[in-house]
């Protein structure tokens, strides 16, 4: 019995070898386990289609592999055109703003100069029709330069009403200023 049981390990043992000879053949690249396996199920006629199948689905997969790869590039160009389309947008906005904004100082300057003559003399009309203390208390906020303007557009008797109605210090100022200009 000792030798029945010795024949059967011999047996088994012989398979793993002869099995990891194959394995070790078929990592070192001496055969192709495989295209053995492949051939030798060909050659039975219920399984003849299996390796042409198996070459098949090996030329699919590589087709699918740069298909994928073909798909990834693909995708990295659209996020970079995504990307620049954003910086583009951005930097229209930003002009688009920057003309704007410049469209409406150019608005305000313009309408701002679009004063005649006509409406400085009813301004000055305005401020000569003031009883002198509140004309006064307007003159006196505004600069010696522009208050100097509307006195020159005045008569006399008006400004001399005003100026008595106005703090000594700003009639210092407009006084030396008018002597300095002459």
């Amino acid at each position: 019995m000792v030798r029945y049981f010795l024949g059967i390990l011999t047996v088994i043992a012989l398979l793993v070898v002869l099995v990891l000879g194959i394995w070790v053949g078929d990592l070192i690249g001496f055969w192709e386990i495989n295209k053995l396996a492949l051939s030798a199920v060909s050659s039975l006629p219920e399984l003849k289609d299996v390796a042409q199948n198996y070459e098949l689905g090996k030329k699919r997969s590589e087709v699918l592999k740069k298909k994928e790869a073909e798909l990834q590039a693909l995708q990295e160009r659209l996020s970079q055109s995504e990307a620049e389309l954003d910086k583009r947008i951005k930097s229209f906005e930003t002009e688009k703003l920057n003309w704007e904004r410049q469209q409406l100082k150019r608005d305000t300057a313009k309408t701002a100069t679009d004063v005649t003559p006509d409406d400085h003399r009813k301004y000055l009309a305005m401020v000569g029709g003031m009883k002198p203390d509140k004309a006064a208390v307007v003159i006196r906020e505004l600069p010696v330069e522009t208050t100097i303007l509307i006195f020159n557009q005045l008569r006399s008797s008006q400004v001399i009403k005003i100026m008595e109605n106005l703090p000594a210090e700003y009639v210092i100022k407009l006084t030396q200023s008018q002597v300095n200009n002459n």
